[in-house]
């Protein structure tokens, strides 16, 4: 059974700096695969974590409900 991430915040920190001047930043999560998104982001250059947070109907992010990292992950909707 896979895990699907749906109307969701994602919070993705590198261990470099982007061109915004910080080492994270956000994207809004339609709908994908869990799996993919850990195979996606671990083979990203400087990657160190990614945070999901649920899309609130204000369009704020709520409390986090998964992360992924190079060594581990989870996910609990």
């Amino acid at each position: 059974m896979s895990l699907i991430v749906k109307n969701a915040l994602i919070k993705v920190t590198f261990e470099h700096i982007l061109t915004n001047g910080t080492n994270s930043c956000w994207f809004k999560v339609k709908s994908t695969y869990f799996s993919y998104m850990i195979k996606y982001w671990r083979n990203q250059r400087g990657f160190r974590y990614l945070k999901i947070y649920p899309k609130l109907d204000n369009g704020s992010a709520g409390n986090q409900i998964g992360f992924i990292t190079q060594g581990t992950f989870q996910y609990n909707p």
